[in-house]
């Protein structure tokens, strides 16, 4: 699972991690970048650190051990000139017959989008599937409009819904309202109150 900022693993794919893992598939977690530039203002020892300590936390409250958490440490926000390095890692990372789960292309968001595009390229490479998260896009797509896109749903359990609320309240720094306005205003979180995910499937 390609995974662009800490907090995205909740965000996107809580549901389909915990449902995996919850049935003994294995889920490894490629943590592109640690989040840093989300607040130019973070007091020490920094955004990255408490960021990566977050997602730590989020990951366990859905069944994810350290060890199957790949860390790449891309700078945020200029995923787009690191395409090289971010292909030539998940090259090494990924084999023939995983699933590769990474944000859609259209996600709306350039990290997102060079992830997506980075990924698809490789799971072609290696003739994986793929299914392309969403977050960004939920605000702006419905499904319903688009019957030439391959959608797939995912309903998820009232347990899968609780632990996926948990993890993303993991990510504390993006709800601060002290120091910073919230990253993650309330009024973007509709679409997790929603028992289901949903994921574009590449034909």
């Amino acid at each position: 699972m390609v995974v662009p900022h800490p907090d995205d693993e909740a965000l996107s794919s809580g549901g389909l991690i915990m449902h995996q893992m919850g049935r003994g598939v294995p889920v490894v977690v490629v943590a592109v970048t640690d989040g840093e530039a989300a607040s130019a203002t973070w007091p020490e020892p920094g955004l990255a650190a408490t960021r990566r300590e977050e997602q730590r936390t989020a990951l366990s409250i859905l069944g994810v051990a350290v060890a199957a958490t790949v860390r790449l440490g891309l700078p945020d926000g200029a995923l787009s000139a690191h395409g090289g390095t971010l292909l030539e890692r998940l090259h090494a990372i990924v084999q023939p017959g995983d699933v590769v789960v990474a944000p859609w292309t259209h996600d709306l968001h350039p990290d997102h989008v060079a992830c997506g595009r980075a990924a698809q390229f490789v799971a072609r490479t290696h003739r994986c599937a793929l299914l392309g998260s969403m977050f960004w896009a939920l605000h702006q797509i419905d499904p319903r409009d688009h019957p030439d896109i391959g959608f797939a749903t995912l309903v998820l359990t009232d347990d899968e819904c609780l632990w996926r609320q948990e993890a993303l309240h993991s990510h504390a720094s993006q709800f601060d309202h002290g120091t910073h306005a919230p990253i993650l205003d309330e009024s973007l979180l509709d679409p997790l109150r929603l028992p289901i995910e949903q994921y574009v499937v590449a034909s």
